[in-house]
């Protein structure tokens, strides 16, 4: 990713730090031990200079005013501090996309809102997503994952392939969140000769096939294992991993460990994610 070019879009011009008005960029994630700022992908940790003042800054614990003129200068031109003019709303640093190309699942996990909320069959033209894909592309140098289908089943899209080649055509990380039902072997070695993607992450809950086929409306997991097993060896993407969904509980700490053995050696990263009731609109446990 291009620094420079993140600050020009989140500061444009840097007017002199001595006579404006400053504050703290609004836009800050104050976390218990860093502070992130997600228009200048920056971060600073307890260790960094300029980290106690400007994280009380942000609490509001002091003013730029107070602050040593040429620290104040530096923490200007970095972009922790900014100028009291104009919409400062407006600006953005655009890191992920995620398309809802495709409103169709072969699953119906009790995890997702797709299970409880599905929408009307509908598949965007490729006509379409080249125009979106076209404009995205003027933020490349920016642009850390492009989620081809993000909710619903990108495998069942039956412009996957071309979506896949869309998006690298335009000098866009394709990214593929995936129950991995349609990630063929044909697939993956049409991929690979493609470029690859940036990320792929793989959502197995379990190899019990009769739990899966309950989790998930759909017994799918004999399919689902053939394909692993043909791609875990294969750098298919930058980033593999297998996403093991569950409950906290110890059926699903036995489900993570039997995955993780599984897996063991492959490519895959297999990693143990909590699911959640998305503010109440799915109903968990």
């Amino acid at each position: 990713m291009s620094l420079d070019l993140a600050a020009e879009r989140s500061a444009r011009t840097r007017p002199d730090p001595a006579t404006g008005a400053w504050r703290a960029e609004p836009f800050l994630h104050v976390e218990p031990a860093r502070l992130y700022n997600p228009l200048t992908d920056r971060a600073l940790v307890p260790e960094s200079p300029g980290y106690a003042q400007v994280r009380a800054l942000a609490l509001g614990e002091t003013t730029p005013a107070r602050l040593d003129p040429a620290l104040r200068s530096t923490l200007a031109q970095e972009g922790w501090l900014v100028e009291q003019v104009g919409d400062l709303s407006s600006r953005f640093l655009l890191k992920y996309v995620s398309f809802e190309a495709n409103t169709v699942c072969n699953q119906g996990c009790y995890f997702c809102p797709v299970s409880t909320h599905p929408r009307e069959p509908h598949t965007m033209s490729l006509e379409f997503y080249e125009d979106i894909t076209r404009q995205l592309a003027e933020f490349k140098d920016s642009l850390i994952g492009v989620s081809m289908i993000h909710y619903n089943e990108p495998t069942v899209d039956k412009f996957f392939v071309e979506r896949v080649a869309m998006l690298r055509r335009y000098g866009l990380p394709p990214a593929v969140l995936t129950n991995g039902w349609g990630l063929t072997p044909a697939r993956v070695d049409t991929i690979l000769d493609l470029g690859g993607l940036k990320f792929l992450s793989i959502n197995l809950s379990t190899l019990d096939r009769e739990r899966y086929a309950a989790d998930r409306r759909g017994d799918h997991l004999p399919v689902v294992m053939r394909n692993l097993e043909y791609v875990k060896n294969i750098r298919l993407a930058e980033t593999m991993e297998i996403a093991v969904l569950g409950q906290g509980d110890d059926v699903h700490r036995r489900d993570f460990e039997e995955i993780g053995a599984a897996f063991a050696g492959s490519l895959f990263d297999v990693k143990y994610y909590e699911v959640m009731n998305r503010a109440g609109n799915v109903v968990v446990g």
